[in-house]
């Protein structure tokens, strides 16, 4: 997996800020909502075992960003579940096989996820369910829902935009 960060140099000339490997890897073993256990890893597992995740994150601001700023993932970053301020998130999330995060939540943002591979089932509230498979979207905008992956897994890139 590879992470291009572009922004400007000193003579407010376009460069390539960044490239290389993400350096906020994290691999989730526990996806149960409340209840997540993580670790920083180094790379990207070529397989993400059953009932585990990986998520990678590639931007997060905490407000609108400039052309002129720094790269905000030049190092390892926490994992968090929203990002900070009036801040935007981009993670790209491998699922394995039959996860499990049914578990009804909300967060305080505006979600677009785009699946990429495998299938998801999406739950709402009033007992619905839809299966997005590869080329599906599905905006979010503060919504309570759940997820399980299909039994393939899946790999999808996930927006979040903090809510007026």
């Amino acid at each position: 997996m590879r992470r291009v960060i572009t922004g400007v140099d000193a003579n407010g000339k376009s460069t390539i800020l960044y490239d290389g490997p993400p350096q906020s890897i994290h691999h989730v073993t526990n996806t149960k909502v409340g209840q997540l256990q993580m670790h920083h890893a180094e790379t990207f597992p070529a397989e993400v075992p059953a009932g585990h995740c990986c998520a990678v994150d590639i931007w997060e601001t905490t407000g609108l960003p400039r052309p002129d700023d720094a790269d905000p993932m030049a190092s390892p970053q926490p994992f968090g579940i929203e990002p900070e301020g009036k801040g935007l998130r981009v993670r790209h999330q491998t699922w394995g096989a039959n996860v499990d995060s049914s578990t009804m939540h909300a967060t305080d943002t505006l979600d677009i996820n785009i699946i990429i591979e495998g299938s998801v089932e999406l739950l709402l509230e009033e007992g619905r369910s839809v299966t997005l498979t590869k080329g599906d979207s599905v905006v979010l905008p503060g919504n309570e829902h759940g997820w399980r992956a299909g039994p393939e897994g899946v790999t999808m890139i996930n927006i979040m935009q903090k809510l007026a």
